[in-house]
């Protein structure tokens, strides 16, 4: 009985397949939609809600299952089923891959910019505190974003100062290439340095 009602199922899913292929309605489409509903249910460990959340998870779904309606030939030796969920894991293993990347990226881009002042010692510890964390992909544009705000936000003194010292000079050199003393360049920088730690404080806390 439960062999020929499996045997009954899959026909029906691949006469709604073939049918799919001529027609995507929507009634077809919802028709297919619970048949692979288990599917969904059983693989959604494989992304974290903190990347992908229920209402985009489920949208992946519906376009996989598109797809596989589109791409699946009906004489494969494959169940439907089958096809759909290895579209589906592999799309889901695309977008950990993408996230890994991304975030990856992001950290790459933020510890750049937070070794910015890290060649003076003191005062080091909202950089070293941040060096320990990750960062969503998702900060990296407003991390950036908020960088080039703090560097328009310079006067066009202390940009020259900012410049000299993310270009690693010391205060001597940057004292022959400006004409200004140590003392006024230091003090520049001390600006320079409270306005950046302002902008990481305000987006991290």
């Amino acid at each position: 009985m439960a062999k020929e009602k499996y045997q009954t199922d899959q026909t029906r899913i691949l006469a709604l397949v073939a049918e799919g292929k001529q027609s995507l309605t929507e009634e077809v489409f919802t028709a297919l939609y619970e048949e692979v509903k288990p599917i969904l249910y059983a693989n959604r460990w494989r992304v974290p809600k903190n990347i992908l959340e229920n209402d985009d998870y489920y949208q992946e779904a519906r376009v996989c299952l598109m797809q596989a309606v589109d791409a699946y030939k009906l004489d494969s030796n494959a169940l439907f089923t089958t096809y759909f969920s290895n579209v589906f894991k592999n799309r889901l293993l695309d977008i950990r891959r993408m996230h890994l990347t991304d975030k990856r990226i992001a950290n790459y881009k933020i510890d750049r910019k937070l070794h910015l002042f890290l060649n003076e010692s003191e005062d080091q510890g909202l950089e070293n505190f941040l060096q320990t964390k990750e960062f969503p992909p998702e900060h990296a544009f407003l991390f950036n974003e908020s960088i080039t705000r703090y560097e328009d936000s310079l006067s066009e003194m202390e940009r020259k100062a900012y410049d000299y010292f993310k270009a690693g000079l010391s205060y001597a050199e940057m004292s022959d290439i400006a004409g200004m003393s140590k003392k006024q360049l230091q003090s520049l920088i001390s600006k320079c340095k409270q306005k950046y730690r302002k902008i990481l404080s305000d987006l991290f806390d």
